[in-house]
């Protein structure tokens, strides 16, 4: 069976191995956001999610044209997946060894398997050690829920981070090479950003394994939410940043230290931070804190702000700067963020040279100086964003790497 002009007559399933619920945003990213693409492009597109514990009626919405719920003992069912029989299927996986039972049942209905790793390539301390080390840190403050670098909870994270990084080099041999021999038989890897790509290839190169179904393919956003900004009217001095505040990751501290210091320096701009934050600090005349929003008050006050400010320590993508780009701001981002550079391109962004607070900073000052210039056209970068990340054009890079990939 061939992929050649693709037909409703198609069947593609699209996997997400999480619980579903209608209360949560199914459909408006990753996998739902996936399955509406390929309708979209004129193929018939089930969703497959685990049966959560809230019992469901008649479908509703995107539910009505293909939804599939089942265990996870379901999902490692050859019989299962007979009975969907799809033609092709894209899983959301967050774990080669955690899935591969998933994976063998559905070989038997389907050779054309599409997957998409969320990571930003560091599969293994034989790419980079220090680094690998720095991430498990970083992951292990998260953990423990630490508000800052200079919480006590960095000494046990160093510890863990230390041991987990040990233990990987240990097990590298069979372990690593058990998850590159995985990763190789997966007809089309998928990975956010082109250095993650480049990382996932050098580690299967390591194992001798082949990377020819590595490939960059980045989230999709949901600009049905996202405002295309007005050309006629100029965007307010406004520069803002989204996150999960009381998370590690997404480097609070920095965030609030750099508007603080920011807005000394410019008392003609306002900077918004959107997400709940720690200790429930009050807003004041120009650092306004939103709390949590809806995807569409999201979408507004990214539609009236010239850029958004991302500082995170690690991240596979940034959804965030992706959102922003797609409602006509620039970005300022940390370059440890894989997406930074490609994000920064067509005149839509500066890349801090390093992470610090201080770089962070100068890059931010730099920005607000491109817009000052008139070197920022938030039309221009809405226009060249929006196609990128909309999901049909995520499922038509999909459909075409399974064409190619000669099964």
């Amino acid at each position: 069976m061939g992929l050649e002009n693709m037909t409703r007559g198609h069947h593609i399933a699209v996997v997400i191995p999480l619980p579903y619920s209608r209360q949560g945003s199914f459909w408006n990213r990753d996998a739902g956001l996936l399955v509406r693409g390929f309708r979209e492009i004129g193929c018939r597109a089930t969703l497959v999610a685990i049966q959560g514990s809230e019992p469901y009626g008649e479908a509703e919405g995107f539910e009505k044209e293909g939804l599939r719920l089942g265990s996870i003992e379901d999902l490692q069912s050859p019989e299962w997946w007979g009975s969907l029989a799809p033609d092709a299927v894209a899983v959301f996986g967050w774990g080669l060894h955690h899935f591969e039972k998933i994976r063998r049942a559905i070989r038997p209905t389907t050779r054309f398997l599409a997957e998409r790793m969320d990571t930003d390539g560091m599969r293994s301390p034989l790419l980079n050690p220090l680094r690998f080390a720095y991430l498990s840190w970083a992951q292990a403050m998260d953990r423990m829920h630490a508000g800052s670098r200079y919480s006590w909870k960095t000494i046990p994270a160093a510890t863990q981070a230390a041991a987990w990084t040990a233990y990987c080099l240990a097990v590298a041999p069979w372990r690593g090479a058990s998850a590159a021999r995985i990763a190789s038989d997966i007809p089309v890897l998928l990975v956010e950003s082109e250095p993650a790509r480049q990382k996932i290839k050098r580690w299967l190169n390591i194992f001798e394994c082949d990377a020819n179904g590595v490939h960059f393919c980045p989230h999709s956003v949901d600009t049905q939410n996202l405002p295309v900004p007005d050309m006629a009217q100029k965007k307010p001095n406004r520069v803002v940043a989204v996150g999960r505040w009381l998370s590690f990751q997404k480097n609070f501290e920095t965030v609030f230290s750099v508007a603080h210091d920011f807005l000394r320096c410019r008392n003609d701009y306002e900077f918004h931070i959107v997400g709940e934050v720690p200790n429930h600090l009050p807003s004041t005349d120009r650092l306004i804190l939103h709390g949590k929003k809806s995807q569409a008050e999201l979408g507004n006050i990214l539609s009236q702000s010239r850029i958004l400010f991302a500082a995170s320590r690690f991240e596979s993508f940034h959804l965030a700067a992706a959102e922003a780009l797609a409602c006509g701001c620039s970005v300022v981002m940390n370059p440890e963020i894989p997406t930074a550079r490609w994000f920064a391109e067509a005149d839509s962004g500066t890349v801090a040279s390093k992470g610090s607070r201080s770089a962070m900073e100068q890059a931010l000052r730099e920005e607000v100086c491109m817009w000052d210039m008139g070197a920022r056209n938030p039309a221009a970068i809405a226009a060249h964003w929006r196609p990128l990340l909309d999901p049909r054009t995520q499922a038509q890079t999909i459909l075409d790497l399974w064409e190619n990939c000669g099964l």
